[in-house]
């Protein structure tokens, strides 16, 4: 009988494992601004505020649409989520771009790829 509450208790504990939570359309819907951006020219790479650049508004739509004015994602019209990552779509689909994503509250990472390392930071715009 005490084998048996081993096992079980092992089977429970060794079973419960936590998930990486993936955000949905709905959770990624929204106005973003970017707040800063991730530069590395090989070495040790830094975080840089974002206030001086011109264009830094993406809005996420919950029916998968997009709109803003990210020189990056100004060809793409649609987007979808795929495990940890954002693909974004083109006219007729034909285009594509996939950037893994990190949300935690109002905070959305993006990461292009690239050979020295980038990231693009926003913060949710609130009504």
């Amino acid at each position: 009988m005490r084998f048996l509450f081993v096992v079980v208790l092992a089977s429970v504990l060794f079973a419960c494992s936590k998930s990486k939570e993936v955000a949905g359309k709905e959770s990624l819907a929204g106005s973003w601004l970017l707040s800063s951006y991730y530069e590395s020219t090989g070495a040790a790479g830094e975080w840089k505020p974002a206030n001086s650049l011109p264009n830094r508004r993406l809005e996420l739509r919950a029916d998968g649409t997009m709109a803003g004015d990210l020189i990056i994602l100004n060809r793409f019209e649609t987007y979808t989520t795929r495990q940890d990552s954002l693909v974004f779509y083109g006219a007729a689909r034909q285009d594509s771009l996939v950037m893994p994503y990190e949300l935690e509250s109002n905070i959305l990472m993006l990461y292009p790829l690239c050979y020295e390392g980038c990231g693009l930071k926003f913060r949710r715009v609130l009504p």
